[in-house]
């Protein structure tokens, strides 16, 4: 499967599709910890990768210009000195 990833719902952890489980077996200590301890871990499948990282892309723009904007009505000495 393309454009999507398998996401560890205890810690949020992505996993490596191209790694194998026991290579990974250090960013799922928490996981296996579940399965130990009888409870039921969870995986998530994520798809629509590209999509979800556009918006956190837009997102982070949009965060970013309204700092931008924010600093310029703030400190309008400094934006005439750049």
């Amino acid at each position: 499967m393309e454009d999507c990833t398998l996401q560890v719902s205890t810690n949020g952890y992505y996993l490596d599709l191209d790694s194998s489980l026991s290579e990974q077996r250090d960013d799922l200590e928490s996981f296996y910890e579940d399965v130990t301890n009888g409870k039921k871990p969870i995986l998530i499948l994520r798809t629509l990768l590209s999509v979800r990282v556009h918006c956190i892309l837009e997102a982070s723009e949009t965060l970013r210009l309204r700092s931008f904007r924010d600093s310029k009505t703030q400190n309008p000495q400094k934006l005439q000195r750049l």
